[in-house]
C-alpha cells in the first residue's frame, strides 16, 4: 500500500542562550507490498530560522523483510543528503544558532541487517548490525536488540563505536502507538 506523511514544527521563545524562532516542513511518501517484505520509503524537510538559517535534507529507505513481519532475516538500506532528520534540529541546544557539524551538502549511507525470532507467546526480539558513513564522522558500526510486542509497541538498544575517532555511542528507543 501507499501512504503519505506530513510534518510541521515551530519554535519561538524569547531571552536566554536558546532564543529564536524556527518553521519546519516536512514530509514523505511510503510504500509497503506485504506480500514480498518489501518496502520503500522517501522524505524531505526544510527549516527556515531566524537571521538567514537554512536548513535542507532527505533520505530515502529500502526495506527488505521477507516472511513473518519481524521474524527471519531483514536488510535496510538508507541513503541520506543534507540535514535530514526531524524537528529536533528547532531544540538543539545552543537552538537555531548553534553551528552545525555537518553542512546540507553532506552524505549518508546507513546499512542495517538484523535476525528477528519469535520464541514464545508474541513478542518478537531481534539482534541487530548495522554500519554507517558519513562524510564529517567517517564510519560507525552498531550492534543491538529490539523487543516488539507489536507494530505498536516495541523498545530497542543500540550500542555504537566510531571507527576513526574511539567514541562510543548508547540509544535507547521506545514506540507507542495509540
Amino acid at each position: 500500500g501507499l501512504a503519505t506523511n506530513l510534518a510541521l514544527g515551530g519554535r519561538w521563545d524569547r531571552g536566554g542562550l536558546a532564543s529564536g524562532s524556527g518553521m519546519e516542513l516536512g514530509g514523505g511518501v511510503d510504500f509497503k507490498h506485504r506480500r514480498l517484505g518489501l518496502g520503500v520509503s522517501g522524505r524531505g524537510r526544510a527549516l527556515l530560522g531566524d537571521h538567514g538559517r537554512r536548513e535542507w535534507g532527505g533520505d530515502l529507505a529500502v526495506d527488505l523483510d521477507p516472511g513473518a513481519p519481524g521474524v527471519g532475516l531483514a536488510l535496510r538500506l538508507q541513503p541520506t543528503w543534507g540535514l535530514a532528520g526531524s524537528a529536533d534540529s528547532l531544540w538543539r541546544s545552543g537552538g537555531l544558532h548553534a553551528p552545525e557539524a555537518a553542512s546540507s551538502e553532506s552524505m549518508r549511507w546507513d546499512m542495517a541487517l538484523g535476525y528477528g525470532l519469535r520464541p514464545r507467546g508474541e513478542t518478537n526480539r531481534r539482534l541487530l548490525f548495522g554500519l554507517s558513513r558519513d562524510e564529517w564522522i567517517g564510519v560507525a558500526h552498531r550492534v543491538g536488540g529490539e523487543l516488539a510486542r507489536t507494530d505498536a509497541l516495541r523498545l530497542r538498544v543500540e550500542v555504537s563505536r566510531q571507527a576513526e575517532t574511539p567514541a562510543y555511542g548508547l540509544r535507547l528507543e521506545g514506540v507507542g502507538r495509540f
